[in-house]
């Protein structure tokens, strides 16, 4: 009788032992899903807040079919640079384009052809862009410019979830 008692002693304490391995590797996956979850979230986050200093410019056409947050050639030569600064980032030089272009990478493009023929104008210097605002300054009416507008679209790489391409046309 003696040895049966011990017996179911040791029995269940084998049981207590694997119901605590069990619930520290429950615990252990709960955590750890946690954990991921939340670093998911912190790149989502990162990734939206570099993504909204090229979407805050993006043009819509509002009920009446007018463009409303068009942008002006200062607002292209700022975003220029902003995009030439996160391809050297990147360390993307100007050679070889076409391969930078591919789908998943962190290469961002201004494309300007509709308005000075330029799809890369992120690459263009300093110079070109001086030369370019210089150009699309506007006429004079009144005694006062009358600046040129353009609307603005933004395309987002379906892999990264970070912009890749923005494209300007005049409005």
């Amino acid at each position: 009788m003696e040895n049966a008692s011990k017996a179911l002693l040791m029995a269940a304490s084998v049981l207590v032992g694997i119901l605590i391995l069990s619930l520290i590797a429950y615990l252990y996956t709960i955590f750890g899903d946690y954990s991921s979850l939340i670093q998911a979230r912190l790149e989502s986050k990162k990734i939206n807040e570099f993504n909204v200093q090229f979407t805050q410019y993006e043009s819509y056409k509002d009920d009446n079919g007018n463009w409303q947050n068009t942008c002006k050639a200062s607002d292209i030569v700022s975003l220029a640079n902003l995009a030439k600064q996160n391809n050297q980032n990147y360390d993307f030089g100007t050679d070889s384009l076409a391969e930078k272009e591919k789908e998943g990478t962190f290469y961002i493009t201004i494309d300007t052809s509709a308005i000075n023929g330029e799809r890369n104008f992120e690459t263009l210097s300093t110079d070109a862009y001086i030369k370019f605002m210089k150009s699309e300054i506007g006429t004079m009416q009144d005694g006062t410019y009358q600046v040129k507008d353009y609307s603005c679209s933004i395309l987002i790489d379906q892999y990264t979830k970070r912009v890749k391409k923005v494209i300007f046309k005049p409005v």
